[in-house]
């Protein structure tokens, strides 16, 4: 079977790089839904602004910035059927696109889901072809793993009942016939769609986060087929409250994540993704051409292929999904946005076990070696010790090397107080051990460059 041909090679003949420049400044989460009645009523509520163009043979799909509750998110619609939907933000990724969060209509099949109802998938049935080319061949993809909670809380805020269930993707809307139909409830399924099994395999490959939901639409699950909601006019202010959900999403991932712009002017404190590759790269290259020590980066070192770095540092994000022997940990990566070069790294470890406890502590960081003493620790920790803050500790343990003069200062300037020195036997170094109380307003910061390092 061609779609057992699976390659796990990240860069293609065609890459979208090739055909598409990134944008300066590209709000970090990404709305989208597919109805252009409903697209074209949100966008009318906002004081839109054009930031890009998607190209294809159909013509331009303008993609805009829209501010919700103070924040800025990008808002654009994506076509139905995977294969342009996901060629499309293929392309919104280069332009600047870290995180999705779609929505659409869906058929249901079980009657028992009322009508614009909201569907929560945590998998997909892959009777599609485009996620054959993002993931190995199988029947179904595990969806939603990462926002399903915070979504849920959404959801509970904002008053809205929910189902969560299998969802069957499929190419052919035409071709659900009743067997179809039948043998995919046998197999667990609540809904039918045209795009999730392939957008999220798109984004597992690429190391983007991704979230989608449905609010239902017409049913399958009768003796013959009901419309309900399915045209773009039918309940519409339903549908319209239904997409901020998905804004309200937004914010939340903005919240935990910590990861916007600040008062360093053209520094950004975001989460890695597939735009940076090539930087990651470049990255790895100068601590591997320095002899240094890659602190804060994970498994960087051992992963030549950044691709492949990005979809191991997401398993770390998901407890049910961390490596043996290693902690829940998020990794963040520090860019400078005049010419996109990433400058530092750090990693937030959201828990301890043994080796964290003793020697490495809740936060590790480097900077780049060639971008040292221009500040960038201490903006960078001060970042991480935000985030650290907002998942709920209360205390961060970090440390360094006893002979890292820089490093120590970049500490203490972040309210570091300093516990006790401790022999570190693998590495065989001298570790000076900090904790920084998060309760205990921080050092009012001063453009201090000598305070920097790793």
């Amino acid at each position: 079977m061609l779609l057992e041909e699976f390659d796990p090679q990240a860069n293609a003949v065609i890459d979208p790089a090739m055909v598409t420049t990134p944008v300066e400044n590209f709000p970090e989460i990404t709305v989208s839904c597919f109805s252009g009645k409903l697209f074209d009523s949100v966008l009318s509520l906002f004081d839109a602004e054009k930031i890009a163009d998607l190209h294809s043979a159909v013509g331009l799909n303008p993609v805009y910035r829209v501010t919700y509750k103070g924040r800025a998110f990008a808002f654009y619609q994506s076509y139905v059927g995977e294969p342009l939907c996901a060629a499309q933000y293929e392309d919104l990724m280069v332009i600047g696109s870290k995180r999705l969060i779609l929505l659409g209509n869906c058929g249901v099949l079980d009657r028992s889901i009322e009508d614009c109802g909201v569907i929560i998938p945590t998998a997909a049935l892959r009777d599609e072809g485009t996620s054959f080319h993002y993931a190995a061949p199988g029947d179904v993809i595990p969806v939603n793993k990462k926002y399903r909670e915070a979504f849920k809380e959404v959801l509970k805020e904002c008053g809205y009942p929910f189902v969560e269930g299998i969802t069957w993707t499929t190419d052919a809307c035409y071709r659900e016939t009743r067997e179809k139909v039948a043998r995919r409830k046998r197999q667990g399924a609540i809904c039918v769609e045209m795009e999730c099994a392939g957008m999220q395999a798109l984004c597992d490959f690429r190391g983007t986060e991704f979230f989608q939901f449905f609010y239902a639409g017409d049913n399958l699950d009768h003796s013959s087929w009901e419309p309900r909601s399915l045209s773009g006019n039918a309940r519409l202010d339903d549908k319209i409250k239904i997409v901020f959900l998905a804004f309200e999403l937004g914010l939340k991932i903005m919240d935990a994540h910590g990861g916007k712009q600040r008062d360093r002017g053209d520094l950004l404190f975001t989460v890695p993704t597939a735009e940076y590759v090539e930087e990651i790269r470049a990255y790895r290259q100068e601590f591997l051409d320095a002899g240094d020590s890659m602190d804060g980066c994970g498994p960087l070192r051992r992963f030549a292929d950044p691709a492949e770095w990005l979809r191991e540092i997401e398993t770390y994000t998901d407890p049910e999904t961390v490596p043996p022997g290693k902690m829940q940990a998020t990794q963040f990566i520090c860019v400078r946005q005049s010419d996109r070069r990433i400058v530092g790294m750090l990693q937030a470890r959201h828990s301890f076990n043994d080796y964290l406890e003793k020697y490495a502590g809740h936060i590790g960081y480097s900077v780049r070696p060639s971008e040292r003493r221009k500040g960038y620790a201490k903006w960078m920790l001060r970042q991480g010790l935000d985030f650290c803050g907002s998942i709920g500790l209360k205390r961060v343990l970090i440390s360094c090397k006893a002979n890292n003069e820089a490093s120590r200062r970049t500490i203490l300037s972040n309210g570091g107080v300093y516990e006790r020195t401790v022999y570190e036997p693998t590495q065989k170094i001298n570790l000076q051990r900090y904790w920084v109380d998060l309760s205990v307003p921080m050092p009012k910061e001063k453009d201090n460059k000598d305070t920097e390092d790793q």
